[in-house]
This record gives C-alpha cells, sequence and structure tokens, in this order.
C-alpha cells in the first residue's frame, strides 16, 4: 500500500508541474487568458484531478452503477489523452517558436489557436480510429519451420482489456472479425480481462464464440493480477479456451510437429506464489528439435524465450503507444514495442493491442488483430 501511495504521490506531482507549464504557457500567449488567470489555474486544476480519477473511477463507483457509469468513466479517460496532447503540442509549439526564432507570446492569439487546433484534430481522429481494429496481415520468415507447418496462419489478439471501457458490442466485432480470418490457430496474448468480475463474466462470454481448427489459446498479462487473476482465469476457462500458464501444447502436421507454449506475465511472481513467468518450464520435456512459439504478455520476455530455444514469441502489452505521442515515449521503456522484429535468432512480433486502455483514442496506433502467416525460408 505505500508504494501506491509513492506511486501517486510522483504521478500527482509530475502532473502538476506539466500542468503548470501549460497554463503559464496558456496565459503568456493571450491576453485575455491572462486576464482571466484564476479561471485558467482552476479549471486545469479540476482538470488535473480528472486525468488521475479517470484509471481508479472504476473501484470507486459502487457495483451496481458500474454497467451505467460509462458516459462518466468516458468522459473522464479522455481527458487524460487531452491532457498529453495539450502537453505535447504546448512543447512543439516552444520548440518550433524557438528553432524558428519566432516567439508566439503575449500579444500572439495565433499558438492557442494552433494548439487548440492540434489538440481538437488529435482527439477526434484518435476516438474514430479507437472504434473498431483492423486486421494487420504478417509474414513470419522462419529457416527452421517444419515444411508441414509452412503457411501456418495464427489470429493474435491482444490487450482486449474487457471491463469498464470495453464492452459486448466491441468485444463480439472482435471475435467476428478474428473468425472471419479462418486462421488454424488464434492465440490471446494477455490483458483480454480488465475490470471486475460482476461486469466482465457476461462479456468475457464472447470470447467462447472464437473458433479455430487448431485451438484458442490464451495467457495472462499484467492487468488480470490487478483484478485477482482466480477469477479472471475462471472466465477465460468457462469459455472453453485453452489457458497456458508456463505449459504447452503439440500441433501435428503429416507426422511433423510444433510445440505452443504460454508463459505468466513477466511481473506475476511479484505478487503470486506459483505464477512466476518461465519459458524453459513451459517447454520442459520437449525434444531440442522442436519448433517452439512463445505466448507471452510482455515482449521484455524475449531474453528468457531466447535462452529455452523458441524461435518465435507473439506479444503484446506496450499498445504501441496506443495514440501519438506516446508512440514515441514507449520506445525509452520497451526495446521492441511494436511489430515484427529479430533477436539473434528468435523472431518476435508485438501486437499494438486490440483495443484500448484509459482514454478510447488510438491516434495514428490503430487498435490491431494480426494474422501471421509462418513461412519456411530464410
Amino acid at each position: 500500500m505505500s508504494r501506491l501511495f509513492v506511486f501517486l504521490g510522483l504521478v500527482s506531482t509530475l502532473l502538476a508541474v506539466c500542468g503548470a507549464y501549460i497554463g503559464h504557457r496558456l496565459i503568456a500567449s493571450s491576453a485575455t487568458l491572462a486576464a482571466h488567470s484564476f479561471a485558467v489555474w482552476t479549471f486545469l486544476a479540476l482538470f488535473l484531478i480528472a486525468v488521475l480519477v479517470g484509471p481508479i473511477l472504476s473501484r470507486i463507483l459502487p457495483s451496481n452503477l458500474r454497467g451505467r457509469g460509462y458516459p462518466i468513466r468516458w468522459a473522464f479517460n479522455m481527458t487524460m489523452g487531452i491532457f498529453f496532447a495539450l502537453l505535447f503540442y504546448t512543447v512543439l509549439i516552444d520548440a518550433v517558436g524557438l528553432l524558428l526564432g519566432l516567439f508566439l507570446e503575449i500579444d500572439s492569439k495565433s499558438s492557442v489557436l494552433v494548439l487548440a487546433i492540434l489538440t481538437g484534430v488529435t482527439i477526434l481522429i484518435g476516438a474514430l480510429q479507437a472504434l473498431a481494429p483492423r486486421i494487420y496481415r504478417v509474414d513470419v520468415p522462419l529457416e527452421n519451420l517444419p515444411r508441414e507447418f509452412d503457411g501456418f496462419t495464427i489470429a493474435q489478439i491482444s490487450d482486449l482489456h474487457i471491463g469498464e471501457m470495453i464492452g459486448g458490442e466491441y468485444v463480439r466485432a472482435v471475435v467476428e472479425k478474428t473468425n472471419s480470418l479462418k486462421a488454424n490457430l488464434i492465440a490471446l496474448t494477455g490483458d483480454i480481462i480488465d475490470g471486475a468480475p460482476d461486469l466482465v463474466g457476461p462479456v468475457s462470454g464472447e470470447l467462447g464464440r472464437l473458433r479455430a481448427a487448431d485451438g484458442v489459446f490464451y495467457v495472462t498479462g499484467n492487468h488480470e493480477y490487478y483484478w485477482g487473476i482466480e477469477n479472471a482465469v475462471s472466465a477465460i476457462r468457462k469459455t472453453g479456451i485453452k489457458v497456458l500458464l508456463n505449459e504447452h501444447i503439440l500441433i501435428a502436421r503429416g507426422g511433423e510437429f510444433i510445440a505452443i507454449a504460454g508463459v505468466t506475465d513477466i511481473s506475476a511472481g511479484r505478487g503470486v506464489a506459483g505464477h512466476t513467468s518461465d519459458p524453459e518450464k513451459s517447454v520442459r520435456g520437449l525434444a531440442k528439435n522442436i519448433f517452439k512459439i512463445l505466448l507471452a504478455h510482455q515482449p521484455a520476455s524475449f531474453r528468457e524465450a531466447l535462452r529455452a530455444g523458441f524461435q518465435l514469441q507473439l506479444s503484446g502489452h506496450t499498445h504501441g503507444g496506443q495514440f501519438f505521442p506516446w508512440s514515441l515515449v514507449v520506445r525509452l521503456f520497451q526495446r521492441y514495442n511494436s511489430g515484427l522484429v529479430r533477436h539473434d535468432d528468435l523472431w518476435i512480433y508485438v501486437n499494438r493491442g486490440t483495443a484500448t486502455w484509459g482514454p478510447r483514442l488510438r491516434f495514428l496506433i490503430p487498435p490491431e488483430i494480426t494474422l501471421l502467416t509462418l513461412r519456411r525460408g530464410p
């Protein structure tokens, strides 16, 4: 609990500093706003409170209001996106002004107008792009892939975040799009469940309609642990989806095999006994020459995956930054944050997220369902 208060304190301080910067620049750029500086500071203070409250509102609302409070949660969560757009464009305008030798200062309304337009366009486009996921088709070249599995397809769903913000209509659309791909296998790479059991249960049942000839498989993400991992795993198992907790299954084709292994989230072992992520354990007992694919929520699992002899890892977690400019920031914290990359002998695909967390925004980073086709060859 003390760590939580320290975290909230640091976040609050950072937001206050950023808010002070935005407020100062707005007042310095407009005589009208300068004349009403008290109103500007009051609005910014209330706005920052909303930014903080948004992500935890679902835990504040009584259970009987969670399902009916979507417009309130949507508005609170959108403040986060608006604030970071304001912050980024304020910094950008200042940087451009300095580089060009221009000073968009007290007697200039242009900077405030440009800031409002850029922020408005970002939020509008971001909200529209968040409405539905796109299909991304990716060929993965794999030298050691068994011949019988050349052309094998995997549909990947990640970071669906079923809960207070992502409901039945969105999940049904995801299921229908995924099934239309007719993939050999479907992989759910974590952060699928992100809400209280009474709200998530009826919606997660929609996942039971996912269909693939060689099965549908799920691994845990970090958000499942925030709501009680037993509840999340139970909800998934009730759908008939196979849960992989540091274990594997074999898929056969014409006398050849590939292993599909899944690990718990890399951060799970810190608080849940028996849930330490262990790629080596997940393939224990397999022959070394078996081709191995790992489902791991966080791309940071790649080091352990490489040591355990995997050839391909499917991950999510990063959302690709979810919306610009966070797509730039996420690169500072995640070595591999989106798309297909190679690390030594391991291919890694990082799904950008099938839905959203926090604000329903996906500006320039659309939500995705990935169809990966395994190709034998260099």
